[in-house]
């Protein structure tokens, strides 16, 4: 009722709210339960002062994560949750305990137990009043390590920016070194939603939205036809198996007949006879479908796998898909049906 009665006279903190959290506590009594969060120094004080007539009432200080850049670059960086019973049940040998926030998604979640540090603690003796007499042990606290970024935050907001209000996803690297130095996702979200308690109803839209799914990182979650990009792979599958040398060409007439389909390409009047760099430099779908015929789905399967698609690329953030790299077998084992020659041309 002492207890009750200071925090009423403190703070504006329904009674109803005090009595659940010390319901709460009884539950667990060496776990601890929070009354309230984010006090001023001064109330702090007060606190500490009656904390000596007042068993079992801690005050602690404890770092908040503060994303600086709010949306941008959310999905690089992930958030913080409160742990759960599960996850504190595999995770306490760790040195994680109760109220501990965990990495939930992104950097913050890969690199959990580098950011994490270890808390320190005392083991003091204590009489009867819960005063304490002597302290028993003593257990330095530990840092966590930092975590330096190859992101570039001026251009990472420019990507978000260009982004915003659309479904989609942008990612630049550096092609000499594979860093990558921008990588957005939209729509984005604000990661300190998952810090602040006031915010828990933003919380809740944010993981129920079904319509947009703002915390899907579609840079690596989403899985996408790689469109005109494919045209190097083709290109490369028939020139080094020799399906075609350097000089070959073919006639784009805007249309590829294979049986009774017909295959557009982008340019409804073609681009005429040309060779595989000229089909390359302006992007000649027609031209790619009979190269894509002359080379053969297997070879094409071959090497998309040795360009890297179908796998993941092992970037250091959660939940990367690898994506499909088709071939006949797969078609049989998934479907029971054989591959036909005009899906070669859809995949050229």
């Amino acid at each position: 009722e002492k207890l009750i009665r200071l925090f009423m006279g403190l703070f504006d903190v329904p009674r109803k709210n005090i009595e659940d959290s010390l319901e709460k506590a009884s539950l667990k009594p060496y776990a601890p339960v929070t009354i309230v969060e984010d006090i001023d120094k001064e109330k702090a004080f007060m606190l500490e002062e009656e904390s000596f007539d007042i068993r079992g009432l801690v005050i602690q200080t404890k770092s908040v994560r503060n994303y600086l850049f709010k949306n941008v670059g959310a999905h690089v960086f992930g958030y913080l949750s409160e742990i759960n019973e599960e996850e504190l049940q595999n995770l306490r040998e760790y040195g994680y305990r109760v109220k501990d926030l965990v990495g939930r998604d992104g950097l913050e979640k890969y690199y959990d137990k580098y950011l994490a540090g270890v808390d320190g603690g005392l083991q003091m003796q204590v009489d009867n009043k819960g005063r304490q007499v002597r302290t028993l042990g003593l257990k330095e606290p530990v840092n966590g390590k930092d975590l330096h970024l190859t992101i570039d935050i001026n251009l990472q907001t420019v990507c978000d920016k260009a982004l915003e209000g659309k479904n989609g996803a942008a990612i630049i690297m550096d092609p000499n070194t594979g860093e990558i130095l921008a990588l957005s996702s939209a729509p984005s979200f604000d990661p300190n939603i998952f810090i602040r308690p006031e915010d828990s109803s933003e919380r809740v839209k944010l993981i129920r939205d079904r319509r947009r799914y703002p915390l899907l990182n579609r840079a690596i979650s989403g899985v996408y036809q790689p469109g005109s990009v494919f045209k190097v792979v083709v290109a490369s599958a028939a020139l080094e198996t020799g399906r075609i040398i350097r000089s070959t060409r073919f006639n784009c007439n805007g249309v590829y007949s294979l049986g009774n389909a017909k295959f557009a390409c982008w340019k409804e009047e073609g681009h005429g006879t040309i060779s595989v760099h000229r089909a390359i430099v302006e992007s000649a779908d027609t031209f790619f479908y009979q190269v894509g015929l002359k080379a053969g789905l297997e070879r094409l399967s071959r090497y998309a796998k040795e360009f890297g698609l179908g796998e993941k690329t092992g970037v250091a953030l959660m939940n990367e898909k690898e994506g499909l790299v088709p071939s006949s077998e797969w078609k049989k084992r998934v479907y029971g049906v054989p591959w036909y020659e005009g899906e070669t041309v859809s995949v050229s």
